[in-house]
């Protein structure tokens, strides 16, 4: 393995992302440019900061390994969260023209219910987002850590202040436009590395028929209505598809342009989800049938040692960064405008 290289195109997608957040927020003069940018943003990049921000790196993780462990049981259920931006879309987002240009939830909140509640929904919101950018920056010390031999907190202080540094100086620009970037980067990565294990996959001369005879991969077993697990599959699948109209999510909302824009964002953005649920699961579902004995805790582990090529392991760093930090930027810029627009005002 050649970690210069590695490293070097983990450093480069690092620089790159402070470089393109920078970039796009020099025009931040008041609170609305820092939470709204304008509302002049393309339909897709706002399908590509929505998709991101759901698209985290513990959900990555999550995806790998219970797909390899449960089979394809936690796949369709997963499934259910782009089902709910398809919900959004069509039933939810054209009843929400009334808060276009609101700065936060809160905000919106306290316009309808009062000031009390504009600050319950600040603090909660803050308290949330925080649990949640802690996750992702911990996925942050995991990698460095365990890829690159790099103290996790290093890790943390380097990636974490990055996404900080643009996300507090640049605004929902800054974060929607590295939104952009990291979608490509997660969205070009990963179907590669399925693509690397699949060429594997054929070449020992496996089959996909051998793969789906295992029960748990297997469709007509899953959904067979005999079958004892397929209730806990509904009722996930049920969970999962609720709508959750979290601060990010309304950000999304609020900085269209029109509700025809952000409607489509959302089936889009749905549909894209989705694919990427699948583009992961399909990962695990080879690994699995070419070895079903790894602790699936390990996947990433031996995709690396046993799939990587020169600089594909810093790709693979690359991919899981942009999962993890798209969506911890989206949630340090929403959890800042609710500190300071709805809590300190």
């Amino acid at each position: 393995m050649n970690f210069d290289v590695d490293i070097a195109i983990v450093v480069v997608f690092l620089a790159l992302t402070l470089f393109v957040g920078l970039g796009h927020g020099r025009k931040v003069k008041t609170i609305k440019d820092y939470a709204l940018g304008g509302r002049d943003f393309s339909t897709g990049a706002l399908v590509a900061t929505i998709v991101a921000t759901l698209a985290s790196g513990s959900g990555f993780f999550i995806t790998l390994s219970r797909t390899y462990s449960d089979g394809f049981y936690y796949m369709f259920a997963s499934i259910g969260i782009g089902i709910s931006f398809l919900i959004f879309s069509f039933l939810l987002v054209p009843r929400m023209g009334e808060f276009l240009g609101k700065t936060s939830i809160a905000e919106a909140m306290g316009d309808l219910y009062g000031q009390k509640v504009r600050v319950i929904t600040a603090i909660a919101g803050t308290i949330g987002s925080a649990g949640t950018i802690a996750v992702q920056y911990k996925v942050f010390g995991n990698i460095f850590a365990y890829f690159l031999h790099i103290p996790s907190y290093i890790a943390i202080i380097v990636a974490g202040g990055i996404a900080t540094i643009y996300s507090a100086f640049g605004g929902i620009r800054a974060v929607t436009f590295t939104d952009v970037l990291q979608f490509f980067a997660f969205g070009i990565i990963i179907p590669l590395v399925g693509f690397i294990i699949w060429s594997q996959f054929y070449h020992q001369d496996f089959t996909l028929a051998q793969a789906v005879s295992n029960p748990k991969f297997d469709i007509s077993t899953i959904l067979n209505i005999h079958n004892p697990e397929l209730l806990g599959l509904v009722v996930m699948f049920i969970y999962f598809s609720i709508p959750m109209l979290t601060a990010p999510a309304f950000q999304r909302i609020a900085m269209g342009s029109n509700i025809a824009q952000v409607k489509k964002a959302f089936l889009i953005g749905g549909i894209l989800l989705i694919l990427t649920k699948l583009t992961i699961a399909w990962i695990p579902f080879l690994l699995y049938s070419i070895d079903p004995s790894i602790p699936s805790g390990d996947l990433l582990g031996y995709i690396v040692d046993n799939y990587s090529y020169v600089g594909l392991r810093g790709l693979i760093i690359v991919a899981i960064i942009a999962f993890a930090m798209c969506t911890a930027d989206s949630y340090i810029n929403s959890s800042s405008v609710l500190f300071t627009n709805d809590i300190c005002t």
